[in-house]
């Protein structure tokens, strides 16, 4: 006899009715208590027909009871009985989601209700009668895991198993490699009412099982949340109530925080999906196969008009492959505003008719998509690309087990979901830059070859010329020792902001599968299992690295990880990131390499940048992979060798992931800083540059010793903004006795004094400590520890925890000498050279500090620059947008980089992008960029823009500078003659004329420099293919290009490449198609922190000499039959010779854009922009209300961050992102949030200190918050 529920009014009495509606009201009851009474007499077709009658009547009057699932509850009973499954199952899911709306509005999950397993078990009898075991197996598991003492679900769930065993159905995908884990606490949304404090994770200390809230939110809920008090998923520091988007946006703690990282990150995602996902041919090679091979499978069962939702729709790349595939209608889902409305103009862009053909819906978090409100009717099939770098922080889960109970057609025969399964891997990781740094120092060692080899001694100090005594020959920046900086090696997010070189990853045991997930069945429990790691090599893990293996339908696969898991191999050979081919635009063609050819393969190169021939030419720049592995961070570094085995906690609360060793003993803890920047990881992997500074330190120290100076003393050095110390540490190993650091940034220059007293104890002409030392917070606060003396008595090192500028001779205890330093070096330059303010610190410093006849290193900055085209052109589902959008790399003539054609606005194949264009403007300045992985092509020679000379002035004026063009520009005004120097030694304005040598649109400015270290010694940062000087290196003569980007290399004879900064890329606010010869006028300004440029002129090229009157025939009958799109876009075979055509530009100059426009040879059109930045957008546009809102958020917080009376932001921020996978954010924006909100507080604290008596620093005028590196490098380390 099938099992009925009884109404909870059924033996109320009625009243008298009076009216038609309590009449009907009355009756209700009454047809309720027959349906039950008929159906326990066997009569389930009298049931059926009464409770028929009941939910007819309430439908037609439009009565809602509370009760009203019971009447579907029960004639899914009745159905079932008399063998209508279709019927049962209609019903039980109208039960389920009555249930699931009346937890909605108290607050509660939906399981939490007494109603809820028996629904399960009826949906599930009805599914298994129709066959669909897996999914029956799904329901019962659900209806289990909410009454897991019920022996009919237990049994049913068993008999589903059966029929899924051989020989009985088709098998789950995947197949469940890990058992099911124990009864815990099942994972839900937290109640309205839920104390914050219940939220937090146990390692949280503002998190604590105290505190109010929480009462029983009605009769019908099993338990209330004082059961659930202190409640976390097993095994580690992850809560088991989840905060959900409306509680988010209305808590009063959390509301602005949640707001302005939705804000912020909203205004990012359309560029940052451009730039990292369109270029991705591996993965939407894999995505295409699957999506064409379900829909392919969904109509060979008999749908002839198939629906299709999209979770995480994109920029609109799966919504098209799926219309392309033959879907009917898709559904588009996107969490992020601007990103959706960038989907729109794909979609539309592409010929797709919206409404007919497509939809899309903007919603905070995928659990609240809603049928009716956001999608126009259930679908036959989801695609959920929400794997993101932290596996479950995209909400892949949730989301999923949402859309499977509210959006799926019941009849849809399968497949139903993409992906069909994930199994999640981790492994142990030693992550530093050691070896990237040595790998960049061998190579620009190996390039400048043997002749060159005036290396100095190591970071221990010594003498130049020392190195015969040490016990080894590596370059001196492969010698250097900063290890002091590992303790700041974390990320506020485990995903990480920018892409992740493979060789700054040291394994140490094998890969392990921890997890294995069914999204057929995603689970609402968190999991906690113990494995035990086999450690394989020696070394001190410090992280685990984390990846997922998608399996998206049948034999497909996708990986976020590197393309197999890393191998145990040696630690010199260093990696390359490649990307598969490109396919074509149907059939998948970019799947043909599924195991080897993906964005994720690694290939190795030689060690030290020796290779084969083929390596001698600059490989085409190709992008990193979209997705990455994530990185957990160990609690520190815990040392392990060979052969051990340490048990590892794996948990997850189907939101996050969690690891642990329990137990473990950490040989130095982890510091947390959330202000902490990873460019100074990127500068301590760079190799090169570090190289090229030690050399040049020597060859200074050689010269100043030759003149006379270094006396009883011996030779000072001040290195302004030390940051961890590095150039300290080589100017001790290149001669220099006395060594003096100057820091911003305070955590910094612990650790680089840290550093310097471990190699001042290494070195074994060190001087032993003396009672008071001179590392100081302020000039006048006194000695503090963390210093030597020389036997002279003046200070042999120090760290001061100050700003450079504000020094005067003989402060911190005589640690500045009073007659000044023999030499300054600074390194502190960004990718567009003059953001950290460099050139106001140096010039500050010089001025007082720097004795006569001193060296300055760098002695001279070149600031060069090329018109760009990077534009988004057409994409097919095979090979992404390699080698479509705008060619890659120069292209230019004489170069050795890669060509594109400059008509990727004009390719034929894959769809039309071009929307997400105008998505790259923004006023907030350059950006930094590795063109090597860029999309790019260079279309005007390269120029140099401004020259500055950093070395004292010689008596009589002047400055040293070259003769020409460079030396003569800038200025401004100035009516003294110190002020006439100045403007000639930093010129503030200046104008370039930028030849094109190739057809394209110029939409964007390029800026590299080259640092004049002096010994002969340069730096660059130019992109490949050109090398210091705007020189265009040809390709036999293109040295190797270094296996990391970040390591650096060989630019040339004692040239270094640096790569850890990448260069600055700047939109222009108009567009400029050009021809091959059409010279565009550019002014340039050098304000506080950056460069803006405005166009000029736009010249059309000089007309061609007239052909010979005997060819004159034969050329016309040559032009005539040439298509036309040929001339255009051939590249000009001149001579590639850099560009030197400057002039100064007056103080009151103002460049305009031309008005002429030649038809045919070049245009002039403002650039598209995004909606809240569109020309005459006010505060009446949400976007730009939003913006402006957030703008007074960030101002209040800083204004009130001194006075320290309320927790730090990125407290709150870290309450996000334990809560990123169900509250709809991403998480890597977010870390990168939260570290540039950490460091600006921070800046502020520090700023306003200074006021306050004895304590703080004291900053001059040439100080710089931004210093503290508030933007991700673009390789991180």
């Amino acid at each position: 006899m099938a099992q009925v529920e009884r109404g909870a009014s059924s033996s109320a009495a009625p009243p008298a009715p009076t009216t038609l509606a309590s009449l009907n009201q009355a009756r209700r009851p009454t047809l309720a208590a027959a349906a039950v009474a008929l159906a326990r007499a066997g009569d389930h077709r009298g049931a059926e027909t009464a409770l028929t009658a009941l939910l007819d009547r309430a439908a037609s009057q439009k009565l809602t009871r509370a009760d009203l699932h019971v009447a579907h509850g029960n004639r899914a009973a009745s159905r079932l009985a008399l063998g209508d499954a279709a019927g049962a199952l209609t019903d039980a899911d109208a039960c389920l989601g009555l249930l699931r709306a009346a937890a909605a509005a108290a607050g509660a999950p939906a399981a939490r209700h007494a109603s809820f397993p028996k629904a399960q078990l009826r949906r599930g009898r009805a599914l298994a009668a129709l066959g669909e075991h897996a999914r029956a197996a799904a329901a019962f598991e659900a209806g289990l895991a909410a009454d897991p003492a019920s022996a009919a679900l237990a049994e049913a769930l068993a008999a589903a198993q059966r029929e899924l065993g051989p020989g009985g159905g088709a098998a789950l995908e995947p197949a469940r490699a890990l058992p099911a884990p124990p009864p815990t606490l099942r994972i839900g949304f937290a109640p309205r009412d839920a104390p914050l404090a219940l939220l937090r994770s146990d390692g949280d200390g503002d998190g604590d099982a105290a505190g109010g809230g929480g009462g029983e939110p009605g009769g019908g809920w099993r338990d209330s949340l004082a059961a659930r008090r202190g409640a976390r998923v097993e095994g580690a520091a992850l809560p088991a109530a989840l905060l959900s988007a409306a509680r988010a946006a209305s808590d009063p703690a959390l509301s602005d925080v949640y707001e302005y990282a939705r804000v912020v990150t909203d205004t990012q995602q359309p560029r940052r999906w451009a730039a990292r996902a369109l270029p991705d041919g591996y993965r939407w090679g894999r995505w295409w196969e699957a999506v064409s091979g379900a829909l392919s499978q969904i109509a060979a069962a008999g749908v002839a008009a198939p629906r299709v939702l999209v979770l995480g729709a994109g920029g609109g790349m799966l919504p098209l492959m799926a219309l392309r595939a033959g879907a009917a209608h898709v559904a588009c889902a996107e969490r992020w505003g601007s990103l959706a409305g960038a989907c729109r103009e794909v979609l539309a862009a592409n010929g797709a008719a919206e409404g007919a053909q497509w939809s899309v819906s903007c919603v905070r978090a995928y659990t609240e998509l809603r049928v009716g409100e956001h999608l126009p009717s259930r679908v036959h099939l989801v695609v959920a690309d929400l794997v993101d770098d932290g596996v479950l922080t995209g909400g892949l889960l949730p989301s999923l087990a949402h859309a499977l109970e509210n959006a799926l057609d019941p009849s849809a025969p399968g497949p139903l979901v993409i992906p069909a399964g994930i199994e999640v891997f981790c492994q142990p990781v030693e992550a530093g830059g050691a070896a990237c740094r040595a790998a960049g120092a061998a190579a620009a060692h190996g390039g400048w070859g043997a002749a060159d080899d005036d290396a100095p001694g190591g970071g221990g100090g010594g003498e130049a010329g020392d190195s015969a005594d040490l016990p080894d020959s590596r370059p001196a920046a492969a010698r250097v020792d900063l290890s002091h900086l590992e303790p700041f090696r974390w990320c506020p997010s485990p995903a990480l902001p920018a892409p992740l070189p493979r060789c700054a990853l040291r394994p140490l045991a094998p890969a392990a599968a921890v997890w294995a997930f069914d999204c057929l069945a995603p689970p609402d429990r968190g999991g906690a299992r113990e494995l035990d790691v086999a450690f394989e090599a020696d070394g001190a893990a410090n992280a685990l690295a984390v990846w997922a293996r998608l399996r998206l339908i049948g034999g497909v696969e996708l990986t976020t990880g590197f393309d197999h898991p890393l191998a145990l191999e040696e630690a010199s050979a260093p990696a390359q990131f490649v990307t598969g081919t490109a396919g074509g635009g149907g059939g998948g063609g970019g799947a043909q390499k599924q195991q080897s050819g993906g964005a994720g393969e690694c290939r190795q190169g030689a060690a030290g940048g020796a290779g084969s021939a083929a390596a001698a030419a600059v490989p085409s720049p190709r992008p990193p992979p979209s997705q990455q592995p994530a990185l957990f961070w160990l609690a520190g570094r815990l040392p392990v060798a060979a052969g051990d085995v340490l048990p590892l906690m794996a948990t997850h609360n189907t939101a996050r992931l969690g690891f642990d060793f329990p137990g473990a003993i950490y040989s130095t803890l982890c510091t947390p800083t959330p202000s902490f920047s990873p460019s100074h990881f990127a500068a301590a992997a760079d190799g090169a540059r570090l190289e090229a500074f030690a050399r040049a330190l020597a060859s200074a120290a050689s010269a100043l010793r030759a003149g006379g100076r270094g006396g009883a003393g011996g030779l000072s050095c001040l290195d302004l903004g030390c940051g961890g110390g590095a150039l300290a540490a080589l100017a001790r190993g290149a001669g220099f006795e006395r060594v003096v650091g100057a820091e911003l940034y305070e955590p910094l220059a612990a650790a680089a004094r840290h550093g310097l007293a471990a190699a001042a104890a290494a070195a074994p002409a060190a001087a032993p400590p003396a009672d008071a030392t001179a590392a100081t917070g302020s000039p006048d606060a006194g000695p503090l520890p963390g210093g030597r003396r020389a036997a002279g008595g003046a200070a042999a090192w120090a760290v001061l925890h100050a700003d450079g500028a504000s020094l005067e001779p003989g402060d911190a205890g005589g640690a500045v000498p009073a007659g000044g330093f023999d030499c300054i070096v600074a390194d502190v330059w960004d990718a567009g050279l003059i953001g950290h303010q460099g050139l106001q610190l140096l010039e500050a410093a010089r001025g007082k500090l720097l004795a006569p006849g001193g060296a300055v290193i760098p002695g001279r900055a070149t600031l060069w620059v090329a018109g760009a085209q990077l534009l988004t052109g057409r994409a097919g589902p095979g090979g992404g947008a390699a080698g479509t959008v705008s060619g890659w790399g120069s292209g230019l003539p004489g170069s050795g980089g890669g060509g594109g054609d400059g008509g990727g606005l004009e390719a034929e194949l894959g769809w039309d992008f071009s929307a997400l264009d105008r998505y790259r403007w923004s006023p907030g300045g350059p950006e930094a960029v590795n063109l090597a992985e860029t999309p790019h092509l260079l279309l005007t020679q390269p120029a140099r823009l401004f020259d500055f000379d950093l070395q004292p002035e010689e008596p009589g004026g002047g400055g040293g500078g070259p003769s020409g063009p460079a030396s003569g520009r800038g200025g401004g005004g100035g009516g003294s003659a110190a002020a006439a120097a100045a403007a000639r030694r930093f010129p503030r304005r200046a104008a370039v004329a930028l030849r094109a040598e190739r057809g394209g649109v110029m939409n964007a400015v390029v800026a590299w420099y080259d640092l004049d270290l002096g010994g002969g010694w340069t730096v660059t940062t130019a992109p490949p293919g050109i090398g210091v000087g705007g020189r265009l290196l040809p390709a036999d003569s293109t040295p190797p290009r270094p296996a990391c980007c970040a390591s650096g290399g060989c630019a040339g004879p004692r040239a270094a490449r640096s790569g850890c900064q990448g260069q600055a890329l700047t939109y222009l606010p108009a567009w400029v198609r050009v021809a091959p010869g059409t010279t565009v006028e550019l002014a340039a300004e050098r304000g506080p922190a950056a460069v803006t440029y405005s166009l000029g002129d736009v010249l059309p090229p000089p007309p061609p000499p007239p052909p010979p009157p005997s060819e004159a025939a034969e050329a016309r009958a040559e032009a005539a039959a040439a298509p036309p799109s040929e001339a255009a876009a051939a590249p000009s075979e001149a001579a590639a010779a850099p560009s030197e055509a400057a002039a100064a530009v007056p103080d009151g100059a103002a460049a305009a854009p031309a008005a002429a426009v030649a038809a045919g040879v070049f245009e002039v059109v403002p650039a598209p922009r995004a909606q809240w930045y569109r020309e005459g957008a006010g505060i009446e546009d949400a976007a730009v209300w939003s913006l402006r809102r957030c703008g007074a958020l960030l101002a209040e917080a800083m204004a009130r961050a001194p006075a320290m009376r309320l927790p730090p932001l990125w407290r709150d921020f870290q309450m996000l992102q334990l809560h990123c996978g169900s509250l709809g954010l991403d998480s890597a924006a977010l870390g990168a949030i939260t570290q540039e909100l950490a460091a600006r507080e921070e800046a502020a604290i520090a700023a306003a200190a200074s006021a306050r008596a004895g304590g703080g620093v004291a900053l001059s005028g040439a100080a710089c918050v931004e210093a503290l590196g508030l933007a991700p490098p673009p390789a991180w380390h």
